[in-house]
């Protein structure tokens, strides 16, 4: 009896084997490396599929250390074409090879330089990771307009949207630009009519708290062309949000899942809107610099775009833009390209940090600040270039990376301007 009894269990374990075996072969009618050939393949021919490319929501940094960033991306057969709001320039498109390869599993590599992909991944002196970006992505999930991807090295979520073909790459990034220009940092408002506080920090993350410091939320986010959204949705005061709408002209967050929750800037010390600054920096001035002892008559007149002004007079061979920069509800000089001299050299106002030891760049980011005084305006550090605090401007030839020496171009003989002092009505 015994006997019979492990016959009849052997063979039900037998019957069972082979059930499952033919069930494995009816769910997977190929091998596993034909199935990565076929998902690659796929995967490739979908990413080719966008004629107008896609919109990669971009998050880097260990742990999303870094927030989240923009790009627009486009793949042919073998180049990928890129667009960001890293470029700063929108009309910037770069390109490079790229490919889809197996792995466990298909992974997108931009396997030659990118200019624009590979800028947040290179590494720096003081940063040998660099900004902890990704140039390879495991693929996660493909469907035909939306794919789930991680990043390979740090682990990152992300994700390809199609582009709508009706939109162009210039104007979908200058949507988020106007936010980005627009945005403001620290704000105040209310859930529901309770309190909270709300902060945004260079590295895109966003925080948020109620009055008591109770509940709060610190997450990373993406500007999007109506305003930022969170890269999950959370929960803050019992509901969830994600979405919120940026109001630019009265600096008002509000949150699309909840508009119970409105948020509004808390304007920096100063801060003085366009029309103000408008109404004071147009007319004739002295530029004023060497500790005041040398003065060169200005005109200052506003931009045919109405968002800015154009200084003619300092330069001889060219005029001086001026910007408003809306964070700070002030007048911006940054540094900038003049033109070219007599010999094809560009020539830029560079910033100069004379009191600091000397250093200089010509980066467009750096800037000096216009400060309203008694006078007109005074000249400071804008602050917006880490590691320089210019006081100073300089004619400066990128191309031969030296002073100007085109007597045409030169200020009163010289292309150095020491130690500004500011601009004085007359």
């Amino acid at each position: 009896m015994k006997k019979i009894f492990l016959y009849l269990m052997f063979a039900a374990v037998t019957f069972g084997m082979q059930s499952c075996l033919h069930d494995d072969e009816e769910l997977f009618e190929d091998s596993a490396a034909e199935r990565i050939d076929k998902a690659v393949a796929n995967a490739k021919s979908v990413l080719q599929s966008a004629p107008n490319g896609w919109h990669l929501e971009y998050y880097l940094g260990s742990e999303y250390g870094y927030g989240g960033y923009n790009f627009i991306v486009k793949f042919t057969e073998d180049r990928v074409y890129a667009a960001g709001e890293i470029a700063g320039d929108n009309k910037m498109v770069t390109w490079s090879s790229y490919d889809v390869v197996k792995d466990q599993g298909p992974v997108l590599t931009v396997n030659t330089y990118n200019e624009i992909l590979h800028f947040l991944t290179q590494p720096y002196s003081n940063q040998v990771d660099g900004f902890e970006g990704d140039f390879e992505f495991i693929l996660l999930d493909v469907t035909p307009d939306r794919i789930e991807l991680k990043g390979k090295k740090w682990g990152n979520h992300m994700v390809l949207t199609r582009m709508a073909e009706d939109v162009t790459w210039e104007s979908y990034l200058d949507g988020i630009t106007n936010i980005k220009d627009n945005i403001l940092f620290i704000y105040e408002g209310n859930i529901d009519g309770k309190p909270v506080y709300s902060e945004l920090d260079d590295d895109n993350h966003m925080l948020i708290t109620d009055e008591e410091e109770t509940e709060e939320i610190y997450e990373p986010f993406i500007y999007t062309g109506k305003g930022l959204r969170l890269r999950e949705p959370v929960e803050f005061a019992g509901v969830e949000i994600q979405n919120f709408t940026y109001d630019v002209d009265r600096f008002v967050l509000t949150c699309d899942e909840h508009p119970g929750l409105q948020l509004t800037a808390v304007l920096p010390e100063g801060y003085q809107f366009y029309d103000e600054v408008n109404s004071a920096i147009v007319g004739d001035f002295t530029f004023s610099y060497y500790l005041g002892l040398r003065n060169v008559n200005v005109t200052i007149t506003e931009n045919a775009d109405k968002n800015g002004w154009v200084m003619t007079g300092l330069v001889p061979k060219a005029d001086v833009q001026i910007k408003y920069n809306k964070q700070a509800g002030a007048a911006y000089i940054y540094a900038q390209q003049l033109g070219t001299d007599s010999k094809g050299s560009a020539i830029f106002l560079a910033m100069w940090d004379l009191a600091g030891g000397g250093n200089l760049t010509w980066s467009t980011d750096a800037s000096v600040k216009l400060v309203p005084s008694a006078r007109g305006f005074s000249i400071t550090n804008g602050g917006t270039y880490a590691g320089l605090a210019p006081d100073s401007f300089i004619l400066w030839d990128s191309t031969n990376s030296g002073q100007c020496s085109d007597a045409a171009w030169l200020i009163g003989g010289s292309a150095q301007l020491p130690y500004l002092v500011g601009l004085n009505r007359k």
